[in-house]
């Protein structure tokens, strides 16, 4: 039993599993038709506006431009 973990192991630990983790990821970008591309601009502003909120520069006129309801929520995902 030993034997059969460690042939497993060993196959799995391997050149094999970068390989197939992306192919996965070119699975599902295709498969999804790109969605991570897609909606980069929903999410971008956002993610910039909170990360430079956290060092203190963040302008007013960014804020501004971001609904409530995405501010909330990116705000509880920094949290």
């Amino acid at each position: 039993m030993e034997v059969l973990i460690k042939i497993v192991n060993d196959i799995i630990w391997s050149p094999v599993l970068i390989v197939l983790l992306l192919v996965a990821g070119v699975y599902f970008t295709l498969r999804t038709r790109c969605v991570q591309v897609q909606k980069l601009h929903c999410g971008l502003p956002a993610i910039v506006y909170f990360c430079l909120r956290l060092k203190g520069l963040a302008s007013s006129h960014l804020a501004t431009r971001l609904s409530d309801n995405k501010r909330i929520i990116w705000a509880v995902a920094f949290l």
